[in-house]
């Protein structure tokens, strides 16, 4: 059961950001038990529709460069995250447009890690800050070039009770903030609380539950709750899946709406060969469409992805992902304002990379993204092509 405690409780951070990247080689730099790790960046990117124009022809084309100095920070067992263990990362991004300077930005993206896994209670904090002018389908209703932040905190333990059942709790909070006046920032606050058993070495199940409140600005605020199940399979030393089924109720303040909604996390990792892996991904839940007023997005996704190791530095990689986006009215000055909008989003993203020398990587990648909406003549339906090359160094 620690086994499997463990597994889990590192799995649900895994994307942590930066400050969580494993490095093969030794710190060049070491300030008593912190490791200090410099690292610069430069990707050059086509892109075809860096406006997200109609795909009618009211497309802007450019060449982007970026250049992305950073640094990590390490302490304890920072690679592993198994015991105790503290990491920081900071990059900052440049991107100067050559035909468009009006575009040009700079981004500033971080992360902070700490915990400890000891004895029968494992916990950690996370904190981080992701910064991205692009196009976003979930929050955005997919407009164009939009800069914003999101800034989010989590506070997570998971204590082993014996008997082969794990208590999981967690605590977590996102801003996300806009530089636009057109979009309303917004906030989530929600706590989680799951039981979980192992009915058999290979099999665990879980029951929870958990409550938010999710804060708009100059729209209808929410307050929602949700019962989980969860499923986990060690299928073979090769596949594994993982399966979270739930009811979110949700409650429109100010306005006499509620809302109740099947929600659902579906995960399968397979190891298919010794140099190949594929990871499939499906989700479900709402959020605010924080620039459609008073309204929300309830999002159905699937996401999977393919990695082919050839030899000790090159590995090819094929990502390929779909998202329906239903956004529903939540007031009856809304529901008349605003015809029902689906929004279907895809895309498509194949990628090369290599390990050019100790400390150097390179990725050359393509993606071709598209978005459909029902509205007509809705400006936000685009194609974008892009490809480029990003070179890395870390010290």
């Amino acid at each position: 059961m620690t086994k499997y405690r463990r597994i889990l409780f590192g799995s649900v951070f895994a994307l942590s950001g930066l400050s969580t990247v494993a490095q093969d080689n030794p710190a060049l730099l070491k300030v008593g038990p912190v490791e200090v790790r410099p690292s610069v960046a430069y990707d050059f990117t086509y892109d075809d529709n860096i406006f997200l124009g109609h795909r009618s022809g009211n497309k802007v084309e450019d060449y982007i460069h970026t250049i992305s100095p950073g640094v990590i920070l390490g302490a304890g067992e920072y690679r592993t995250q198994t015991t105790a263990f503290l990491s920081a990362a900071y990059n900052a991004d440049f991107q100067f447009f050559m035909d468009n300077a009006g575009a040009d930005t700079t981004l500033h993206n971080a992360s902070l890690a700490f915990g400890n896994n000891s004895g029968r209670l494992s916990w950690r904090f996370d904190q981080g800050l992701v910064s991205q002018q692009d196009a976003d389908v979930t929050l955005l209703a997919a407009r164009g070039r939009v800069k914003r932040q999101a800034w989010s905190s989590t506070l997570s333990s998971v204590y082993d009770l014996g008997e082969r059942s794990n208590l999981e709790a967690s605590f977590a909070s996102v801003l996300n903030d806009f530089d636009a006046a057109n979009a309303q920032d917004s906030w989530r606050g929600q706590a989680n609380g799951m039981l979980d058993y192992e009915l058999t070495p290979k099999i665990n199940a879980g029951l929870g539950a958990a409550f938010g409140y999710d804060q708009i600005d100059e729209a209808h605020n929410a307050t929602f709750e949700q019962v989980n199940t969860r499923l986990v399979w060690g299928a073979s030393a090769k596949l594994s899946i993982s399966a979270e089924l739930g009811v979110e109720f949700r409650q429109f303040q100010g306005v006499d709406v509620d809302k109740a909604f099947l929600r659902y996390a579906v995960g399968a990792d397979w190891k298919a060969t010794a140099l190949t892996t594929v990871s499939l991904r499906a989700d479900r839940g709402a959020s605010p469409a924080n620039t459609l007023q008073d309204q929300s997005n309830l999002r159905s996704s699937v996401d999977a992805a393919v990695t082919h190791r050839v030899g000790d530095r090159y590995t090819a990689n094929a990502n390929i992902g779909y998202s329906f986006n239903d956004f529903f009215a939540v007031t009856p000055a809304a529901t008349a304002t605003f015809a029902a909008r689906e929004d279907n989003f895809w895309f498509i993203r194949p990628s090369f990379a290599a390990k050019l020398m100790d400390r150097t990587a390179g990725v050359l990648f393509y993606q071709y993204s598209r978005n459909d909406s029902n509205l007509a003549n809705n400006g936000n339906d685009f194609t974008n092509h892009r490809f480029g090359v990003n070179l890395s160094y870390t010290f």
